[in-house]
């Protein structure tokens, strides 16, 4: 199983690829792919020609919530996907898969509207849509999620955007639509976030019971852990270590202070753009 990094907010020394304030991820997993958001732009794309990698041969898309940093590359896949098939190239698109509420609007009070581009029907017209509350195994090694339970105390954080309802008023978005990918490999479980908004150990703690498997060989991806207080970071640290984490890589959404702490305790794996991970 392999997992390379099409776009991080960072890039590692002598890769000259592009790096932006979001996320996506390509999981492969013998001849299944997986790709897990499309960041902000097209860097992704721009970074996987780089790498060689086609990203017109995808089993699944799996939306991880449906902010702007993991949403809004789909415009630009779009348009790869229509240019190509005017080449004369057939094109299968992925089905695309998310929790029911990531393609609904997402507001914030300072910037407006921050959610996908697309609602479903709109979404329906260029990929197979299927969204579910639901975890579903894609391969026999990686398991979607679904709807994380309710998080852990520590890691509940104040709600300051809005989402709409059915009749039209707004409720703060709890960001339920917050999911992951849990990996299983021959030495045991990675987990692989998006953002982790719904809480980077209450989502691996949702991962195991749903995989059963208690060895965690790693845990890749945002963990949102932004100006977190040091109360939230000492027991983020104290709930990773009980759980047998082994090996920490954080990026996206983890700042300096958070990736210190994380490093007090776990080896820290250095992640940006075109990063490349393997595992049996």
């Amino acid at each position: 199983m392999k997992i390379t990094f099409l776009v991080d907010n960072n890039t590692t020394i002598d890769q000259y690829y592009l790096a932006e304030p979001a996320l996506s991820v390509l999981v492969e997993d013998g001849k299944s792919r997986i790709l897990l958001d499309t960041g902000y732009s097209d860097a992704f794309l721009v970074n996987a020609q780089k790498l060689g990698i086609d990203l017109c041969e995808l089993d699944w898309l799996v939306l991880s919530h449906g902010h702007f940093d993991h949403t809004w590359g789909l415009p630009p896949l779009i348009r790869h996907y229509t240019e190509e098939r005017i080449r004369g190239r057939k094109v299968t698109p992925p089905t695309i898969l998310a929790h029911p509420v990531a393609l609904e609007d997402k507001i914030s009070p300072e910037l407006g509207g921050i959610g996908s581009f697309f609602n479903k029907e709109t979404l329906e017209r260029f990929f197979p849509v299927e969204l579910s509350r639901e975890p579903k195994w894609l391969t026999e090694r990686i398991l979607y999620l679904g709807e994380i339970p309710e998080q852990l105390p520590f890691e509940k954080a104040k709600l300051k955007n809005k989402r709409p309802t059915g009749d039209g008023t707004q409720i703060p978005d709890d960001l339920i639509d917050d999911t992951s990918l849990a990996l299983m490999t021959d030495k045991g479980l990675v987990l692989l976030t998006g953002c982790a908004h719904r809480g980077v150990c209450s989502t691996l703690a949702r991962a195991m019971e749903l995989t059963g498997e208690k060895r965690v060989v790693d845990v890749l991806g945002g963990f949102h852990l932004l100006d977190a207080s040091k109360k939230r970071l000492s027991e983020t640290v104290r709930f990773l270590k009980k759980a047998g984490v082994t090996k920490m890589s954080p990026c996206h959404c983890v700042d300096q202070a958070a990736k210190c702490a994380l490093a007090s305790e776990f080896p820290l794996r250095e992640i940006g753009s075109g990063s490349s991970i393997e595992w049996e």
